[in-house]
Protein backbone atom coordinates (compact mmCIF):
# COMPACT_ATOMS: atom_id res chain seq x y z
CA UNK A 1 0.00 0.00 0.00
CA UNK A 2 1.51 3.03 -1.05
CA UNK A 3 1.72 6.23 1.14
CA UNK A 4 -0.47 8.39 -0.92
CA UNK A 5 -3.56 5.69 -0.57
CA UNK A 6 -3.19 6.14 3.62
CA UNK A 7 -2.93 10.75 3.30
CA UNK A 8 -6.91 10.36 4.19
CA UNK A 9 -6.28 8.75 7.68
CA UNK A 10 -3.73 11.28 8.50
CA UNK A 11 -6.18 14.62 8.41
CA UNK A 12 -7.92 15.47 11.56
CA UNK A 13 -11.58 15.64 9.53
CA UNK A 14 -11.11 11.61 9.12
CA UNK A 15 -10.76 11.53 12.95
CA UNK A 16 -14.26 9.49 14.23
CA UNK A 17 -13.32 11.81 17.73
CA UNK A 18 -13.34 15.04 15.51
CA UNK A 19 -15.85 14.50 13.12
CA UNK A 20 -18.41 13.48 15.69
CA UNK A 21 -16.82 16.59 17.99
CA UNK A 22 -17.88 18.94 14.68
CA UNK A 23 -20.83 17.27 14.40
CA UNK A 24 -21.91 17.88 17.63
CA UNK A 25 -21.59 22.07 17.90
CA UNK A 26 -22.41 22.07 14.28
CA UNK A 27 -26.50 20.26 15.32
CA UNK A 28 -25.87 22.85 18.64
CA UNK A 29 -25.97 25.92 16.30
CA UNK A 30 -28.39 24.19 14.18
CA UNK A 31 -30.90 24.10 17.01
CA UNK A 32 -30.20 27.13 18.53
CA UNK A 33 -31.21 29.10 14.83
CA UNK A 34 -34.05 26.51 14.59
CA UNK A 35 -35.50 27.42 18.36
CA UNK A 36 -35.01 31.09 17.34
CA UNK A 37 -36.28 30.32 13.90
CA UNK A 38 -39.64 29.37 15.00
CA UNK A 39 -39.75 31.74 18.10
CA UNK A 40 -37.71 31.11 20.61
CA UNK A 41 -41.13 29.56 23.25
CA UNK A 42 -43.11 26.51 23.11
CA UNK A 43 -46.23 27.75 20.36
CA UNK A 44 -48.24 25.38 22.68
CA UNK A 45 -48.06 26.48 25.84
CA UNK A 46 -46.29 29.89 25.46
CA UNK A 47 -43.53 29.03 28.21
CA UNK A 48 -39.91 29.68 26.88
CA UNK A 49 -36.64 28.39 28.21
CA UNK A 50 -32.74 28.85 28.21
CA UNK A 51 -32.23 25.19 27.76
CA UNK A 52 -32.38 24.26 24.05
CA UNK A 53 -32.90 20.89 25.04
CA UNK A 54 -36.04 21.30 26.14
CA UNK A 55 -37.40 21.78 22.80
CA UNK A 56 -38.92 19.67 20.33
CA UNK A 57 -40.29 19.85 16.53
CA UNK A 58 -43.76 18.67 16.04
CA UNK A 59 -44.65 18.02 12.43
CA UNK A 60 -48.06 19.31 12.22
CA UNK A 61 -48.67 17.18 9.45
CA UNK A 62 -46.49 13.69 9.60
CA UNK A 63 -47.18 12.53 5.92
CA UNK A 64 -45.25 15.92 4.75
CA UNK A 65 -42.27 15.12 7.03
CA UNK A 66 -39.33 13.86 4.89
CA UNK A 67 -36.75 13.65 7.78
CA UNK A 68 -36.54 14.03 11.75
CA UNK A 69 -35.06 17.47 12.61
CA UNK A 70 -33.00 15.87 15.03
CA UNK A 71 -31.29 13.97 12.54
CA UNK A 72 -31.10 16.50 9.61
CA UNK A 73 -29.45 18.61 11.86
CA UNK A 74 -25.98 17.71 12.20
CA UNK A 75 -25.92 16.34 8.16
CA UNK A 76 -27.51 19.31 6.11
CA UNK A 77 -27.71 22.60 5.30
CA UNK A 78 -29.25 25.24 7.22
CA UNK A 79 -31.30 25.87 3.98
CA UNK A 80 -32.46 22.56 4.00
CA UNK A 81 -33.46 22.51 7.53
CA UNK A 82 -35.60 25.54 7.62
CA UNK A 83 -37.48 23.94 4.56
CA UNK A 84 -38.43 21.11 7.17
CA UNK A 85 -39.14 23.49 9.98
CA UNK A 86 -41.63 25.54 7.92
CA UNK A 87 -43.73 21.84 8.49
CA UNK A 88 -42.99 21.36 11.99
CA UNK A 89 -44.29 24.02 15.40
CA UNK A 90 -41.94 24.33 18.58
CA UNK A 91 -43.11 22.90 21.52
CA UNK A 92 -41.39 21.67 24.97
CA UNK A 93 -41.17 18.32 25.61
CA UNK A 94 -43.89 17.99 28.19
CA UNK A 95 -46.39 19.15 25.56
CA UNK A 96 -45.02 17.36 22.49
CA UNK A 97 -45.96 14.12 24.87
CA UNK A 98 -49.41 15.78 25.18
CA UNK A 99 -49.88 15.81 21.73
CA UNK A 100 -48.71 12.35 20.82
CA UNK A 101 -50.97 10.71 24.14
CA UNK A 102 -53.73 12.94 22.36
CA UNK A 103 -53.59 11.59 19.28
CA UNK A 104 -53.49 8.34 20.38
CA UNK A 105 -56.33 8.95 22.63
CA UNK A 106 -58.64 10.35 19.24
CA UNK A 107 -57.10 7.23 17.26
CA UNK A 108 -58.42 4.43 19.86
CA UNK A 109 -61.60 6.55 20.53
CA UNK A 110 -62.75 6.12 16.83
Amino acid sequence: MSIRNNTWRTKASNDPKYRKDYQGLRQQKHKTRAVNYLGGCCQRCGVSYECLNVYDFHHVDPSQKEAKIATMMGRNSWEKIKKELDKCMLVCANCHREIHAEERWNESST
